[in-house]
């Protein structure tokens, strides 16, 4: 499991260009020397490390040097003008065509630098600018190359509890999911581990979706309570018998005002609010403790008269 999430900061970046609606060229650069820039109109990917919105339909002769390699008739008119806005224009490619090929092209480079080691992303901002293709919103784009990063990286650990931060709430909440993955999210969303297991052994493109999650920081392995301690100890005691004292963790001589006030204690820390964000084994191990160690503090309560 990715213990720090390597590409949290280009995928922040991106998606609160994209909240804002935003126009900005972001520089991105990674450890080994790799750069790339993305740019985004109007919060929405135009272009992953390229300029040119028809450069899918057209490979590399877009980067060509000569005004006709492409098999148009460019001339110093067309200077400045963006290639997919060209084609569109003319009628040389339907937009529906083009709108594909830049969006396949924005999730694949997309899902490249997603799977970087992001150090840095430097934002320029941009006048904003009106294109005639329709373009992705950016949440829309991210999450889609998720679901291809997702392929390529190792699937997550079945043992790892995972949960939901913030962030990654509000990116599941707002992005377009498939059926499975808005299962995943309402599973997420309770801390279900066991819902969570039963869908990724039904499909294993999620087990990759939530491997990229945990890629770009909107999961994160689950870090118990610090009632967690107390909790299992209850848990050991009340399996094994103990006595009210030793449950209560108080010598055998203890009075029973001071087991009863002890157990009180006890089950303060074992209050299954403590543990509202914790996977659902673990509330109801602390339903299940509390009501015990209650029912053992009643039954030790002293007469009124000697309270």
């Amino acid at each position: 499991m990715v213990a720090v999430a390597p590409s949290a900061l280009l995928f922040r970046t991106i998606e609160t260009l994209g909240r804002t609606g935003a126009s900005a060229r972001v520089d991105v650069r990674a450890r080994g020397g790799r750069a790339a820039v993305v740019t985004v109109l109007g919060g929405r990917v135009a272009a992953v490390d390229g300029d040119g919105l028809g450069d899918r339909i057209l490979g590399d002769r877009i980067r060509t040097e000569k005004p006709d390699a492409a098999g148009l008739e460019l001339d110093e008119r067309h200077a400045g003008e963006r290639i997919g806005d060209y084609l569109v224009r003319v009628g040389r490619v339907p937009e529906g065509a083009l709108v594909a090929a830049v969006r396949r092209q924005v999730r694949e480079r997309l899902a490249k630098l997603l799977g970087w080691e992001i150090v840095r992303t430097q934002v320029h901002p941009e006048d904003a600018c009106s294109v005639d293709v329709t373009l992705e919103p950016a949440l829309d784009a991210l999450v889609a190359a998720l679901r291809r990063l997702g392929r390529e990286l190792p699937k997550p650990p079945t043992g790892d509890a995972l949960r939901l931060g913030a962030a990654g709430r509000r990116w599941l909440r707002d992005a377009p999911l498939t059926p499975h993955e808005c299962a995943l999210r309402a599973a997420l969303e309770r801390a279900d581990d066991g819902a969570m297991a039963r869908l990724l052994a039904q499909d294993a493109d999620l087990a990759g979706f939530v491997a990229a999650l945990c890629q770009v920081g909107a999961l994160r392995t689950y870090v118990p309570e610090a009632g967690y301690a107390t909790l299992a100890q209850a848990v050991h005691r009340l399996r094994h018998g103990r006595s009210a004292a030793a449950l209560a963790g108080l010598p055998p001589a203890a009075s029973a005002l001071e087991v009863r006030r002890a157990l009180r204690r006890t089950a303060a820390a074992l209050h299954p609010d403590h543990f509202a964000r914790d996977p659902v084994a673990i509330r109801a191990a602390s339903e299940d403790a509390l009501r015990h160690v209650l029912a053992m503090a009643d039954r030790g309560a002293p007469p009124r008269g000697r309270r």
